[in-house]
């Protein structure tokens, strides 16, 4: 389905011969630093965003790569879903920001070769499947020809992962990252469904280095008929049961259900084994015994940890203050070796680790 990685980098770097080969990192975060600055209280907007609820009688596309259960659960009793955490909102927020500065730097660079981010924000809808979306815009290469493209920021790793996929063919070990890409597939698949294209366009973006030569990632997919069927018969089943006001059956999947927020509702079980059974029958309060045992070495831990803490804290300071970053005691050899981070805002962060070893 993933056709290949587009070098959109090199395009960028050959614009012009007088411009920058790459956006300076300074200038990147004091623009996005600038706009987040506003005069607006950051609480309201946090409100802003929870208040975005779905109606009952669309399936939005962004979510139709989400459990039934939890789609149904979204249409007929949306206002009982947990809200959402500030800190997964604010990454909301600055999606939308990195969203408009990567549309910015494409149409600025991308003019001189005929490519262009317009018609942003497009609403589509198709009535007979109930299915409502909005494209972040269409990508043309030659002024001619427009396709469909999402744009979707990442962690750093999941970014690592992704271009890994899409470089080596490696699979993705981890399943929440496989998760959200199964979801972005989908996604532009419906997009160039109800626009009539045949193929879309994915860019995955690095939110801990959004700079264009290392933090982007440009996939190129073509139409996928049978995925498409596939999520319209999906839309058919979730159609049936608001209109029978049944539910789907519900999954068990730890990462999903762990972060769904209608949990507190749905409360799926995984099904016990045999043997957990009779643990079980044998001993009601084993659960809770083994949580209040964890609760109680958790406390434990954290007090240590704070000690410990506090140990290093005064063993950096003084390591600091040798030309060798060493110290030495009758039993110990302390050395400090510096660790530098490449994937964070701040160029050149660096930190100290401790070393210890027994003579």
């Amino acid at each position: 389905m993933i056709q290949k990685e587009i070098d959109f980098n090199k395009t960028t770097n050959e614009v012009e011969n007088k411009e920058p080969k790459q956006i300076e990192r300074a200038i990147v975060l004091s623009d996005l630093a600038n706009k987040l600055s506003l005069n607006e209280d950051f609480g309201n907007i946090l409100e802003d965003y929870k208040d975005d609820t779905y109606t009952a009688n669309w399936n939005y596309i962004s979510m139709l790569g989400d459990c039934e259960r939890y789609i149904v659960y979204k249409r007929t009793i949306g206002d009982e879903e947990l809200p959402l955490d500030n800190e997964v909102v604010f990454i909301m927020y600055y999606g939308k920001i990195l969203e408009d500065f990567v549309i910015d730097t494409i149409n600025k660079w991308g003019r001189p070769k005929g490519i262009r981010i317009l018609e942003r924000n497009v609403r589509v809808k198709d009535d007979t499947y109930k299915i409502v979306g909005r494209l972040d815009g269409k990508i043309t290469f030659n002024d001619y020809d427009y396709y469909p493209i999402e744009i979707k920021n990442v962690s750093g790793e999941a970014y690592q992962c992704y271009k890994k996929l899409i470089q080596k063919s490696l699979p993705l070990r981890k399943k929440h990252f496989s998760h959200f890409l199964e979801k972005y597939i989908i996604q532009i698949q419906l997009y160039m469904h109800l626009t009539n294209s045949d193929q879309g366009y994915l860019l995955i973006v690095n939110r801990n280095n959004p700079i264009p030569t290392t933090g982007w990632l440009f996939i190129k997919l073509d139409k996928s008929n049978s995925l498409i069927d596939y999520i319209l018969r999906k839309c058919e089943r979730i159609n049936k049961h608001i209109e029978k006001g049944t539910l789907p059956p519900a999954i068990y999947d730890p990462y999903i259900c762990n972060k769904c927020g209608f949990k507190h509702i749905c409360n799926p079980q995984k099904k016990l084994s045999e043997k957990q059974k009779q643990l079980l029958e044998k001993d009601p309060m084993l659960i809770e015994n083994m949580i209040e045992v964890y609760l109680k070495l958790r406390e434990e831990i954290k007090e240590k940890q704070q000690i410990m803490d506090s140990i290093k804290k005064e063993l950096k300071s003084i390591l600091e203050l040798t030309e060798d970053k060493k110290l030495f005691t009758p039993n110990y050899i302390v050395e400090g070796k510096m660790v530098k981070v490449e994937d964070r805002f701040v160029k050149g962060y660096e930190y100290m680790k401790l070393d210890i070893k027994e003579k």
